[in-house]
């Protein structure tokens, strides 16, 4: 069994619908099929570009990850 086993626990897929201008559209979140279920297959996708980490450095991108509610603004 893999650490943090999420198979039977989410039933969730990588797509989610919006409603532009009263119409129901179907968002892929990943390139493929809309129903690929969000399970251990997770380490194997990349949903966020390397491009989109860029812009941080190591400092700024530990803090997005790290527990934000720390933060005193």
């Amino acid at each position: 069994m893999l650490e943090n086993d999420i198979t039977d626990v989410l039933d969730e897929t990588f797509s989610t619908t919006d409603d532009c201008f009263n119409e129901i559209v179907t968002v892929l979140l990943i390139p493929g099929d809309k129903n690929i279920p969000v399970t251990e297959n997770k380490r194997n996708m990349c949903i966020v570009s390397k491009e989109m980490f860029s812009v941080f450095n190591e400092d700024e991108l530990e803090w997005l990850i790290d527990d934000i509610s720390d933060v005193d603004v």
